[in-house]
């Protein structure tokens, strides 16, 4: 059986094409015939789909009157594919053993959900000898995997859909990469005071500590890693907060991740979209920085670990002497070391330029100051994949979307 976590499943479902699936982009030129107002997203269980010569893009249409939507493969996201689709449709009869078989198979894996959020991100479905870890029946035409796909999604929001109604607005929580234009376009959502809604399922979760795992650069778009994408201005990390009383509890199914879902087109309000610094140092004037290092009091990263560090009352005074800021220290201390007599005789660059000889700042002391300075980033700390028990979460900085129930 494959398991992952749901929030993972977003990222893989459209990094298989290059792009991150959290990504949304604006394309005028792919096609969404709309006619009329929202239409029951039951209409999909019998929707049609044809593919359009030679091509794998996949011509979609559903409804009374009929609507269409063009699915393509390696242009990236259409948010238009299917936002005209009524998702909201609270069903008191209690799930049904089909109900809890739908949430069972979306929840924490992707053998089925991948698709799922592919195809309602107007995307062409991936066939088994595209991804051998989907479990849908067609298995190489692309229309009738649609339409097949498009059916689980039918099923999937059905069994949402019977989930109590949250009596209370509550918060949750999710982490994810976005491109410039997306969170600009948040910004202009935010001066407009108007409203934002993707056409997929999106997962949260009510563990605060665990939605910004995902603001790591590990998780970053797979078109933007070699070159840097915060470096390049492609992509940033963002931690969205969500203010909401209709995402339904999936913790019964996925206690790990404390999950719940929302439907797609729930529509929200921006309430305010603000850039963090992670780095706590960057922040730092020299006067802060020298406070910092004459502190007694700095904590190990693993909160297991009992160990106080500092205080480093030579780095400190050197430090006042060159006026260095908290940026200007990062820089210098991650600019490495050099050697005088041997490749294996290092000496730090940074003690250098602050004219301190290393016995007068021994090894003991400078380990400690490299534990504490791991403790250094606002974001938690996040589990990696081996060796050490907690790693730092070192992005230099993320935004913070906030919104709200649109129907409030």
């Amino acid at each position: 059986m494959v398991q992952m976590c749901s929030l993972c499943v977003l990222c893989l479902a459209a990094c298989f094409l290059g792009v991150c699936a959290n990504r949304v982009h604006f394309a005028s030129s792919r096609t969404s015939d709309i006619v009329g107002g929202p239409v029951s997203y039951k209409n999909l269980a019998s929707a049609k789909a044809s593919s359009i010569k030679k091509s794998i893009d996949v011509v979609v249409s559903f409804g009374t009157p009929t609507q269409t939507a063009t699915l393509t493969r390696g242009t990236g996201v259409n948010k238009d594919a299917f936002k005209n689709l009524l998702w909201q449709e609270p069903d008191s009869l209690g799930l049904t053993t089909t109900d809890r078989y739908y949430i069972d198979k979306y929840t924490g894996r992707f053998d089925y959900s991948r698709n799922v959020g592919v195809v309602l991100r107007g995307i062409v479905p991936f066939t088994t000898s595209e991804d051998s870890a989907n479990k849908y029946e067609e298995q190489n035409d692309h229309a009738k995997l649609t339409l097949e796909v498009l059916k689980w999604a039918v099923g999937f929001g059905t069994a949402i859909n019977k989930l109590p109604v949250p009596q209370t607005m509550r918060p949750l929580w999710r982490g994810a990469w976005e491109s410039k234009n997306q969170i600009q376009a948040y910004m202009g959502l935010l001066q407009a005071g108007g409203q934002s809604s993707v056409p997929w399922f999106q997962p949260l979760s009510s563990d605060q500590s665990y939605a910004p795992t995902f603001l790591q650069e590990k998780y970053a778009p797979p078109d933007c890693k070699d070159t840097g994408c915060i470096k390049t201005d492609h992509s940033f990390p963002v931690l969205y907060e969500f203010h909401t009383a209709v995402a339904k509890d999936l913790t019964e199914w996925n206690p790990k991740e404390s999950e719940f879902m929302l439907l797609p087109n729930t529509a929200f309000k921006v309430r305010s979209v603000e850039k963090i610094i992670n780095d706590k140092l960057l922040e730092m004037d020299n006067r802060a920085l020298v406070a910092w290092l004459e502190r007694g009091d700095h904590r190990h990263l693993d909160p297991k670990d009992d160990r106080i560090f500092g205080p480093w009352p030579l780095l400190a005074k050197k430090v006042k002497e060159k006026n260095w800021s908290g940026a200007q220290f990062i820089k210098e201390y991650d600019s490495g070391h050099f050697t005088i007599n041997g490749p294996y005789d290092y000496h730090w660059k940074y003690l250098a330029n602050l004219n301190i000889n290393e016995d007068d700042f021994p090894y003991d002391l400078q380990s400690q100051l490299t534990l504490a300075l791991r403790n250094r980033y606002k974001l938690p700390p996040v589990k990696p994949e081996k060796y050490a028990s907690v790693a730092a979460n070192t992005v230099p900085f993320y935004y913070k979307i906030i919104q709200e129930d649109g129907r409030f």
